[in-house]
């Protein structure tokens, strides 16, 4: 048990630090009213993101995005602000290596 906490310490502290900073992230995304797959088109064009309709809903798709550092999210978080089709996003679940 020890040899494994050892083990696991050294991996965090050598892991890459570009790794560590890495965030996934799961949203909910609602479009204008008539625009559902103009916005779906626009969110498979970003490369971070990648994109389903949900199951349960024609006027909701799941979107998730993975970002290797902080000004990459902050610069995803601008993008999805400048989309016209998109009405609402909502975040449903983030993880971050830190």
């Amino acid at each position: 048990m020890l040899l494994s906490c050892f083990s696991l310490a050294l991996l965090i502290f050598y892991y890459p630090k570009n790794y560590r900073d890495m965030a996934i992230k799961s949203y909910l995304v609602y479009p204008v009213p008539g625009k559902y797959r103009e916005l779906a088109e626009q969110l498979k064009g970003i490369a971070s993101c990648e994109v389903f309709p949900a199951e349960n809903s024609r006027e909701v798709l799941v979107l998730i995005s993975e970002t290797n550092n902080k000004e990459e999210e902050e610069e995803l978080q601008r993008l999805f602000s400048s989309l016209d089709a998109l009405a609402h996003i909502s975040l449903v679940s983030a993880f971050e290596h830190a």
